[in-house]
């Protein structure tokens, strides 16, 4: 058996997708060269996982990122170190391919824990807004469906400064993807440049909006208001990005510093004011382990200084740091923002 079909039964066997969505998966979207496997002494694949590069922008720099997905190891070889073996090995590689970031979205709940030892840490959220069966959304009469282009979605996603970004590919898989399961994609515009678009799976007795990208609050409630239309009276779920309301987040996904200094190095590029010095430790990968002097809207490499250190901590912490709240933020002086991430094949 090939590659592929190798990491196909590895997949069916850990995974319950549909026949129609595995097919099209693996014809259309599977690719050898990010498929990394464990082999045992016997040549049978044990153990496989995706680690698919993305383009990821931080504060408006355009960075890359790897994405874990279908991460699994067949039942009867579980517990022994394979999974283990696969993240140290994507770890590497991303840090290989020249990533400043790798992310990942947990199958369940249970496996935060898992990725943590890898130095993963939970910094995706959503703001998950509930609306009963009866809620009207606000049909602005401005506002007309539309077809969802890449062009419009595009610019819709780099309204957020910090956050996963999807190629012209991406966005036609992300509208077959929705399709195969059944989902609804609304989008609308009002003839003045402003629109709104929807990304949303349906149940019996509900909606789920996993993406809603929008110029403003009117383009939000239009399309909305065009999910609605489509699927009926259901209570609504909204996965909407973190804002300023005080409230419970969610738990979306969890990232991973690859390239300190490349991330970094996005931060001084987005404040030429910032003025510190940071030492990092990380006992998984060794290069981004030192200080780093950010000054002038550069960052600078070093074993060892003689200024004060601003900070002196984990790659975890600093992981957190980065993407916490923008009042997380001022209190150490960085202009930290809350990544975004959706629309994932996980």
């Amino acid at each position: 058996m090939d590659k592929k079909g190798c990491v196909r039964t590895i997949y069916e066997a850990g995974f319950r997708d549909a026949r129609e969505w595995t097919d099209w998966y693996f014809d259309r979207v599977y690719n050898d060269e990010d498929a990394l496997t464990v082999i045992n002494q016997d040549g049978e694949t044990v153990a496989a996982l995706m680690l698919t590069q993305y383009r990821f922008d931080m504060l408006r720099t355009p960075l890359t990122c790897s994405y874990i997905s279908g991460a699994t190891t067949l039942r009867r070889h579980r517990g022994q170190g394979h999974m283990s073996a696969l993240m140290r090995e994507a770890l590497s590689l991303s840090q290989q391919r020249g990533d400043a970031i790798c992310c990942l979205i947990p199958a369940a709940d249970r496996l935060y824990g898992f990725y943590n030892r890898f130095d993963f840490e939970t910094v995706f959220f959503v703001d998950e807004l509930r609306y009963t069966s009866v809620h009207k959304f606000d049909d602005n009469e401005h506002f007309t469906e539309s077809t969802p282009d890449y062009e419009t979605f595009e610019r819709l996603e780099d309204l957020h400064p910090t956050g996963m970004r999807h190629s012209r590919r991406d966005f036609d898989n992300i509208l077959t993807d929705n399709r195969l399961d059944g989902g609804i994609v609304a989008a609308v515009s009002d003839g003045d440049g402003a629109a709104g678009m929807a990304f949303a799976t349906v149940s019996a007795d509900c909606v789920t909006v996993r993406a809603l990208l929008a110029d403003n609050e009117d383009a939000a409630e239009a399309v909305l208001a065009a999910v609605k239309r489509r699927s009926g009276e259901k209570r609504f779920i909204v996965w909407a990005r973190p804002g300023e309301r005080r409230a419970p987040l969610r738990a979306r996904a969890m990232a991973r510093i690859i390239d300190v200094e490349k991330l970094l190095g996005a931060v001084a590029a987005s404040d030429r004011r910032l003025d510190c010095v940071i030492r990092v430790h990380d006992r998984l990968l060794a290069a981004n382990n030192g200080v780093f002097i950010i000054r002038e809207g550069h960052v600078e490499k070093a074993d060892s200084t003689m200024r004060r250190l601003s900070l002196d901590i984990s790659i975890g912490t600093l992981t957190k740091l980065l993407f916490s709240s923008r009042s997380i933020g001022e209190i150490f002086s960085l202009p930290t923002t809350r990544p975004s991430i959706s629309l994932m094949l996980d």
